[in-house]
């Protein structure tokens, strides 16, 4: 069986609703587990509004791995302006543990299909990848310093979406613990350049996996067509030929799908999703 794991912070709320109405396109998906900080009252009391079959979801709140996992907390830095943003990271990587399947996808809800997409051929995995595409140095050092690996590739794998398989999951931990000797989310963020003048560290899980796994087997790549909605006006320039995910790109969270916890609504879901869905 292959699990999906969609994390969603409070915020992506509606669009994780959105995203899950485009499951389709994801091919061999066999059940979705929920990762959240959100209490399950505002799932339970959305998903069938949205004509979503609760029953294809598991609930996982975030507290349930940072129990199993405390040391999840300590990717959490001091007057870091990005929030949780290396805690939702440390949370990915402690899932890869935590959930007992032979292959998992790991998704960022604000990012879905648009043409059909399968995660894994039998074990072989097949990444989204960017062409010729490189972020920050702190990504490709913590891989080196962590991993003791070069960059695999001049493909830039960061695209919201993250196959594994267990059995390369068991080979990193034990390659992280036995070169670090400490515990792996500490040997991973304790391996991570700061950078000079913030002191931030810049760090990026699928860059760091999927590299992993390079060294360990082949892999399948698709090159990520990526159409970024800056402003929700922007859909009415989607299309599914040219383009194969969708992705919520907005600076502002004004500016992008919202989600009112006070009625468990997405507001103006129907004209958003309309204006996708007659694009495809």
């Amino acid at each position: 069986m292959t699990a999906r794991a969609v994390f969603v912070g409070g915020y992506r709320m509606g669009h994780a609703l959105m995203a899950f109405q485009f499951d389709h396109f994801l091919e061999g998906i066999d059940v979705t587990y929920i990762v959240t900080n959100i209490a399950e009252k505002h799932y339970k009391g959305t998903l069938s509004k949205y004509g979503l079959d609760p029953n294809r979801f598991q609930y996982v709140n975030d507290q349930e791995l940072i129990d199993a996992y405390p040391e999840i907390l300590n990717w959490d830095q001091p007057g870091d302006y990005r929030g949780t943003w290396l805690r939702q990271q440390a949370l990915k990587i402690a899932s890869l543990d935590y959930f007992d399947y032979e292959t998992i996808l790991i998704q960022d809800p604000d990012t879905f299909a648009i043409q059909p997409y399968r995660c894994f051929d039998g074990l072989v995995p097949n990444f989204f990848v960017l062409p010729n595409v490189t972020h920050s140095n702190g990504y490709y050092w913590a891989i080196e310093k962590g991993l003791g690996i070069k960059r695999q590739t001049k493909d830039c794998f960061v695209s919201e979406f993250m196959p594994f398989l267990k059995q390369d999951w068991h080979t990193m931990r034990s390659l992280l613990e036995a070169r670090h000797d400490r515990h792996f989310l500490d040997a991973i963020i304790d391996n991570c350049q700061r950078e000079s003048g913030t002191n931030l560290i810049w760090f990026s899980e699928y860059e760091y996996l999927a590299n992993y796994v390079m060294t360990q087997r082949s892999i399948n790549t698709t090159e990520q067509k990526r159409f970024e909605v800056r402003k929700l006006a922007d859909i009415e320039n989607l299309n599914s030929q040219e383009y194969n995910c969708y992705v919520d790109a907005c600076t502002r969270l004004e500016d992008s799908i919202q989600f009112e916890f006070t009625t468990n609504t997405v507001v103006d879901f129907d004209k958003i999703y309309n204006a996708i869905a007659s694009q495809l």
